[in-house]
């Protein structure tokens, strides 16, 4: 099968830019030949490659075309660079544009809401002189389907197994503990005043809680835990979490669902940053109830929770006193938290995948995510010895 560069630049471009307008003030061209050009490319391949929708979004086809598309641009662009030292931007019509700049390469990314506003951007800053990110917010759970459909070109992840096509390396743990204000203590967990050393079960399940959104577990998850502990008897309340008992893989701002390629077990699905106060199958009766179930199953009364769809706004709503929350150690330092537990924490274990393409400009990336993961995050456990 021969497909026409031109034309797959003309269906990148009309995806990423939203409309045949947009796509065309890109590649300098007009609307109507952006139109017959990705026409050509569906008489081709004989299937319909994009919704003519606003946005224009990629048919399932069009996603596989879209991901070499965005290949071909990246491998022509590092060509170029080693030819001539600049970027053709092989998408565009007529090389540089009217001021004589080369085209920037562009580098889509997905990444996970805490990583970007603690550790990642900062860590890039250095390369946005000559390459464009495209960053898409995804929890790190979910990320792996934007590298599948081409979206992106690389993912920060929660899952160590690597995407057809794709290649997976570890970055490191990023560490999560339950805190609240002060103030915020003082009011909801009198056993402090009692000289008790951590927060009971008990408070916690009324407890007003911070929540990112709909799919937010990892408070939850914390507390389910607590109370199954406690229901073990093995400590005035259970032990604290993380202390004792390895943290699942994949906790983070929303659900998961996929085990880590390290851990001997399965993992229980939804662990992670989903839809809080849901029991699971499996839970015993007390981590049922603090999870909102009564007994017999009856549903009990949640406590009240403030979603909060923002990194920083999260902490920031902990801090004020909305609520309690699993708060980032990154973000918490400097701040006027009060640990919850002291000690527990819950650890989200994160991965680098990207396209099995050898770019400079990809290698580049690659290795400065790394580099900086190394600094601002906890080494990754090494894997289970089997049993």
């Amino acid at each position: 099968m021969q497909l026409d560069p031109s034309q797959l630049a003309a269906l990148d471009a009309a995806v990423s830019e939203g409309t045949f307008e947009a796509a065309a003030r890109r590649l300098r061209i007009t609307p109507s030949a952006v139109s017959q050009r990705i026409r050509a490319l569906e008489n081709s391949v004989g299937r319909v490659l994009l919704t003519r929708s606003k946005p224009t979004t990629a048919t399932e086809s069009g996603r596989v075309l879209l991901r070499l598309a965005r290949q071909l641009a990246v491998l022509t662009d590092d060509v170029a660079r080693e030819l001539g030292g600049d970027p053709v931007g092989a998408a565009v019509e007529g090389g540089p544009d009217a001021a004589g700049a080369a085209p920037r390469i562009r580098v889509p990314l997905a990444v996970n809401a805490d990583s970007l506003a603690t550790w990642l951007l900062p860590a890039l800053a250095e390369l946005a002189g000559s390459v464009d990110f495209d960053f898409h917010r995804e929890d790190e759970s979910h990320t792996t389907a934007l590298l599948r459909d081409g979206t992106v070109m690389a993912a920060v992840s929660a899952v160590a197994e690597p995407v057809q096509g794709c290649t997976s390396v570890g970055l490191g743990v990023m560490r999560y503990a339950p805190v609240a204000s002060r103030g915020f203590v003082e009011r909801w967990f009198p056993e402090f005043e009692r000289g008790a050393g951590r927060a009971s079960v008990t408070s916690l399940r009324s407890a007003p809680v911070v929540v990112f959104d709909h799919r937010d577990e990892l408070q939850h998850d914390y507390l389910r835990r607590r109370a199954a502990a406690a229901d073990d008897g093995s400590r005035a309340d259970g032990p604290g979490v993380g202390e004792s008992t390895p943290t699942p893989p994949g906790v983070g701002r929303a659900r998961t669902g996929e085990p880590r390629a390290d851990e001997s077990t399965p993992t229980p699905p939804r662990v992670g940053r989903a839809r809080a106060g849901e029991p699971r199958a499996h839970e015993s009766s007390t981590a049922q109830r603090a999870a909102g179930v009564g007994g017999g199953g009856e549903s009990r009364a949640e406590p009240p929770r403030h979603f909060v769809p923002a990194s920083a706004d999260f902490v920031r709503a902990v801090a004020a006193g909305y609520g309690w929350g699993m708060v980032p150690e990154a973000q918490s330092a400097g701040l006027d938290l009060v640990e919850l537990d002291p000690g527990a924490h819950l650890d989200v274990p994160l991965y680098w995948q990207q396209w099995q393409l050898r770019t400079a400009t990809l290698d580049l990336v690659a290795s400065t995510v790394a580099a900086a993961a190394r600094s601002a995050l906890r080494p990754l456990r090494p894997p289970r010895p089997p049993r």
